[in-house]
């Protein structure tokens, strides 16, 4: 899990670093696959919706960085 602060739309280090662990003690199968949910509690539905779309891109590149198959996130 990676937390954002409210209205970030990147990932921070902190958060990153985390995930590269959990990924690293996983040991990834070729098999396996990865569902991101991302949100954001703007009272506006329109900013909201554009600052988790950018959170879900944010982890999603990251883990393309990390070896995943685009296809499998």
């Amino acid at each position: 899990m990676v937390l954002f602060k409210p209205l970030v739309k990147t990932a921070d280090e902190k958060g990153l670093l985390a995930l590269r662990e959990s990924l690293k003690a996983s040991e990834l199968d070729e098999n396996q696959r990865f569902q991101l949910t991302a949100y954001s509690s703007d009272k506006n539905p329109s900013k909201a919706r554009r600052v988790s779309l950018m959170r879900a891109i944010s982890v999603r590149s990251f883990l393309i960085k990390m070896g995943v198959e685009g296809n499998k996130i």
